[in-house]
């Protein structure tokens, strides 16, 4: 078994579709929406991962990510005012596509619409 540097959860281990070696989520990178921080034991460094990247996972690993993007959702869409658009908008479906989109692969789809966290401009209905 690998010995882990401390802080380093051992539950929270995946591996990958390029590498069947297990790796260990350790946080937020702050470099793009959905991409985690993660620990390699042969190596002993750091490295940046994607949800679309990971093949399998621990349970807890799953829990994890799938906290991890919900906590990175962008907020909700509003028009120029600043008010939120209505459920019917279709921006607001967009959106809403969008965001089962990057809860499934951990990318937002940016080609699709907006970049992240701009506002839509669109008025309202």
């Amino acid at each position: 078994m690998t010995t882990l540097p401390t802080g380093i959860d051992s539950r929270l281990w995946f591996t990958l579709h390029t590498d069947s070696d297990r790796f260990y989520l350790t946080g937020n990178p702050d470099t793009f929406p959905g991409r985690m921080s993660a620990f390699d034991p042969r190596t002993q460094r750091g490295f940046c991962v994607s949800k679309h990247e990971i093949a399998t996972c621990a349970p807890d690993a799953a829990a994890w990510i799938q906290g991890f993007l919900w906590g990175n959702l962008p907020a909700r869409p509003r028009d120029a005012a600043g008010d939120l658009l209505a459920d019917q908008h279709p921006r607001m479906r967009q959106w809403e596509q969008q965001c089962a989109h990057f809860l499934e692969t951990g990318s937002w789809p940016v080609d699709q619409g907006e970049r992240l966290g701009e506002t839509s401009g669109d008025a309202a209905p």
